[in-house]
């Protein structure tokens, strides 16, 4: 954030020691009004509603295209979808099973994360 202030020479934020005093020390305690204040003198953000005459938006259509499946792939997919639903089952019961069903998703192996999700 300092370069960037130092590059659109914000003044007196453009002084390392200025900018660690007034904006970063307080911000590294919790108070973020001085952080806020600077960033927002030199960014700026639109909300699509503010802009929305002045971007030539098309209207927004939705189309629906119903398929159907030739009888082989009607067969493909169902086995498909049942093959999943007794993998996911019996995944659930597996981690339900574990030895401490408090664990915390980025603990576990990569096998395992695979096999539930």
């Amino acid at each position: 954030i300092y370069g960037l202030l130092l590059f659109l020479g914000v003044d007196p934020l453009l002084v390392q020691q200025w900018f660690r005093l007034l904006v970063w020390e307080p911000f590294c305690h919790g108070f973020c009004a001085p952080m806020y204040h600077a960033l927002s003198q030199v960014l700026w953000r639109t909300a699509k509603k503010d802009v929305i005459d002045q971007i030539n938006l098309p209207d927004q259509t939705e189309e629906v295209n119903w398929l159907t499946f030739s009888p082989v792939e009607e067969h493909f997919y169902r086995r498909q979808y049942e093959m999943y639903l007794r993998n996911s089952h019996a995944n659930r019961k597996k981690a339900q099973n574990a030895p401490d069903p408090n664990i915390k998703l980025h603990a576990l192996d990569r096998k395992t994360m695979n096999e539930l999700l």
